[in-house]
């Protein structure tokens, strides 16, 4: 089982704002679970959003 990682520190592996990495959620670029008002992020997930050659695009778009 993946480990589950806050949008804060998500926002930290990737380098971005708190907010963006909400956008990105919202936006459905990157897949999270909600837990109450809260998102948790698979550590999966974010190598596969990472390992993505469209990251930087994306990020430019929000």
């Amino acid at each position: 089982m993946d480990k589950l990682l806050s949008v804060k520190d998500a926002a930290e592996i990737l380098q971005l704002n708190y907010r963006t990495v909400l956008h990105l959620i919202n936006a459905d670029f990157i897949h999270s679970i909600r837990i109450g008002r809260t998102h948790r992020i698979a550590e999966s997930e974010l190598e596969k959003f990472m390992s993505s050659a469209e990251k930087e695009s994306i990020i430019y778009q929000l």
